[in-house]
């Protein structure tokens, strides 16, 4: 490979353990991640049909499973195995009794799947995201009757064959045509209109963001549910003395629940939590981060910047105003716009929904690998551009394993293909990643990164490059690219 090295950058990034399956890259067929509004066979009236006509899912993915095959696939497994991602297409005959909780507090649905009515084999289709890779809005999202083609792997937990769960799992296609009622508020989310706790609350969960949140600090729930809420000091902590949430609502002196939002915080953004400062208690705040149920009600997740009293803490969002690429990496639509080339070992970028593109060299031990993450071609000629993007690494006790050249960011210009020996043929030259985070998980942005004025021509592509061996591995997490 030939190697024009600009900057190196000699920084550490560890990371999360993590399971890593390889990917199938959907197929471009009628009504691809997108509902079809025909079809859909009536509860009640076809309970004893031996036979259902899956035509209106249009083209189904190459290798799609039926449910007596996934089911025959999973009653092989032991009780740790899994699949690799397959299809799985079925008709929904049972909706589960957890569905409507699993869609509430997590965005994930569960149903039964079987190929005709009739039939009393059945799939689980176990704590599933909706299309696209997104969280369900509404149980009503799926229900009896509907067509489906799942993007799953397959599992066998007690004799129940099952897609695992915990949202790695999703809806490819679907029959089911309902659409989530709209929901007009004054705000818009941005910077200069960021939504109230009472928008946050009237939406529910209907857009996912992220967007900018404002309101005022109430307390911190200490417990299970917002019932637990502690309005007063002392606010109880961790064991470093801070808090993993926040309660904000529209006014400061806020005491019904019903009118609050609980707001995560994550690793790395609990400075201005009330056990670590039980003054804040009162101030206004702006979050930004994605609107997902929390505590049962509708709440902010994933938060990457917050401003508390005119201190600014976490990386502030790059404006994407006329950005020539602007990708989150969180739903599986963009993250399918980026090339995967493994170079070497058996693992490789994977998409995670609420992580983005994620990569680790560890499943169940430690495995070497060469993985390039490459996103699609720019033209760049005669423009000064500028590319950022979010990242994190961890867990704390991983934070020290990544050596230089682990975790590296090139660009490239002449790239001829998709594969590994089209990687090494291409001229690459490497860019500084200006930040990288000190605490595990928690996101940074990286700054905003120049391309050298030699390298701008019409077929440019940045490429985030991970390299472990078989002593140390963790992973890299990348989300929020933006080119502009």
């Amino acid at each position: 490979m030939k190697l024009n090295k600009l900057f190196f950058a000699s920084l550490m990034i560890g990371a999360l353990a993590f399971v890593s399956c390889e990917t199938v890259n959907p197929v471009d067929g009628p009504g691809n991640n997108q509902p079809v509004d025909t079809g859909k066979v009536t509860p009640g009236k076809t309970d004893t049909a031996t036979t259902i006509d899956y035509s209106p899912l249009g083209e189904l993915p190459a290798g799609c499973l039926t449910v007596a095959e996934a089911v025959a696939m999973g009653e092989k497994l032991s009780a740790t195995d899994t699949t690799e991602y397959v299809y799985v297409r079925g008709y929904v005959k049972k909706i589960a009794s957890k569905h409507e909780d699993g869609v509430k507090n997590y965005g994930n649905g569960s149903f039964y799947m079987v190929d005709a009515p009739a039939d009393a084999k059945d799939f689980y289709a176990f704590q599933v995201y909706h299309l696209d890779g997104k969280k369900f809005s509404a149980p009503e999202q799926v229900a009896v009757g509907d067509l489906v083609v799942l993007y799953c792997r397959i599992v066998n937990f007690n004799g129940t064959i099952e897609s695992a769960g915990k949202g790695s799992g999703y809806i490819y296609k679907t029959t089911n045509a309902y659409t989530v009622p709209v929901v007009e508020v004054e705000n818009d989310g941005s910077e200069d209109k960021p939504f109230t706790a009472g928008e946050v609350l009237a939406l529910n969960n209907a857009q996912a963001g992220p967007f900018y949140v404002k309101g005022y600090i109430v307390g911190q729930i200490n417990g299970k549910s917002m019932s637990n809420i502690e309005q007063a000091s002392p606010f109880t902590g961790n064991d470093s003395h801070q808090g993993t949430n926040i309660v904000i609502a529209a006014s400061a002196d806020e005491t019904n629940t019903a009118n609050m939002v609980a707001v995560q915080l994550p690793a790395g953004l609990r400075d201005f939590s009330l056990p670590a400062a039980p003054d804040n208690l009162g101030k206004e705040i702006l979050v930004y981060g994605t609107l997902e149920a929390y505590f049962g009600q509708p709440g902010v997740k994933n938060i990457s910047y917050a401003v508390v009293d005119g201190t600014e803490y976490g990386s502030k969002p790059a404006n994407t105003e006329g950005a020539l690429l602007n990708e989150t990496l969180l739903t599986q639509t963009s993250f399918d716009k980026f090339l995967v080339v493994n170079v070497s070992g058996d693992l490789t970028w994977t998409f995670d929904a609420k992580y983005g593109a994620k990569m680790t060299g560890y499943d169940t031990k430690t495995h070497a690998n060469e993985d390039w993450f490459i996103s699609p071609a720019l033209d760049l000629t005669g423009k000064d551009v500028k590319l950022s993007f979010e990242h994190a690494r961890g867990p704390k006790g991983s934070m020290a394993v990544a050596t230089a050249g682990h975790y590296t960011l090139w660009v490239s210009n002449d790239l001829a293909g998709t594969d590994a020996a089209a990687v090494a043929a291409a001229t690459w030259t490497e860019l500084t990643i200006p930040n990288h985070g000190t605490t595990a998980w928690a996101y940074v942005n990286s700054g905003e990164i120049s391309v050298p004025e030699t390298i701008r021509g019409a077929n440019c592509r940045f490429a985030w490059k991970y390299v472990c061996d078989d002593v140390e591995s963790a992973t890299w997490e990348i989300k929020n690219v933006v080119v502009k």
